[in-house]
């Protein structure tokens, strides 16, 4: 029973070790593009949070 609880913790530990690192890049480059564009027509917002650029943006746009 040991060996078998070797393999199913070997098995989830391998399972939550592809997503661990494939999960980090995904939700790195949103961010780093969101304040990238709020960042050069709003300088000066640059202390107020990004839903409040994305807001501001979208009514602009409409």
């Amino acid at each position: 029973m040991d060996a078998l609880a070797h393999a199913s913790a070997r098995r989830i530990a391998r399972h939550a070790d592809l997503p661990l690192p494939s999960a980090p890049p995904v939700p790195r480059q949103p961010p780093s593009v969101t304040p990238h564009r709020p960042a050069s027509p709003y300088t000066s917002s640059t202390a107020a949070p990004p839903h409040i650029l994305l807001f501001t943006a979208s009514g602009t746009t409409h």
